[in-house]
């Protein structure tokens, strides 16, 4: 996640990103990792990012994990659905995107960017990011189930290596 945050960040010139998980049992999205691009020098906003957290339908993250499509912010200090304005204002960043990282229906977390130019809504980069998103939670749907599995052949390795008893295999023939 950190290398895809950084590749998009560069590749797109943002300035600042960051992936928010879903903490399934508090009902709330935090932050997991932050990227910041070399030269982007905000000590306040980096430490607010830190520590912030947003419900379903708070803040961009919020939004884009309740409404479960990518958004677009051309303007934060004049989008009443943008809660960090202040903030934003003093680290210097005029617009944001975002997009949830999916499985099939459900959001595992959201990817947010922030840019110190304004930039005006890209509709066919916001697609790609959504394609992207899909395509991130499959990938870490699929870390997980891997190592979920390495866990369970470790514990079976552990349980048949320390049986005090001969473990015996009887076929039919």
């Amino acid at each position: 996640v950190p290398l895809i945050l950084e590749a998009i960040g560069v590749g797109s010139e943002w300035a600042w990103g960051s992936f928010w998980a879903l903490d399934e049992a508090k009902g709330i999205l935090r932050v997991h990792w932050n990227w910041g691009a070399p030269g982007f020098d905000s000590p306040k906003w980096m430490a607010d990012s830190e520590g912030v957290s947003f419900a379903s339908d708070q803040g961009l993250p919020g939004l884009t994990w309740t409404q479960g499509i990518p958004q677009w912010m051309e303007d934060l200090a004049d989008d009443s659905r943008f809660v960090r304005k202040e903030a934003a204002r003093q680290a210097g960043l005029r617009s944001g995107f975002a997009f949830p990282v999916r499985l099939q229906d459900r959001v595992l977390g959201v990817m947010t960017f922030f840019s110190l130019e304004h930039r005006s809504l890209d509709e066919e980069f916001l697609i790609m990011m959504g394609s992207l998103g899909s395509q991130l939670g499959q990938f870490m749907e699929r870390t997980r189930v891997e190592a979920e599995l390495r866990r369970s052949e470790v514990n079976y390795r552990v349980m048949v290596e320390q049986a005090g008893e001969g473990i015996y295999l009887i076929d039919l023939e």
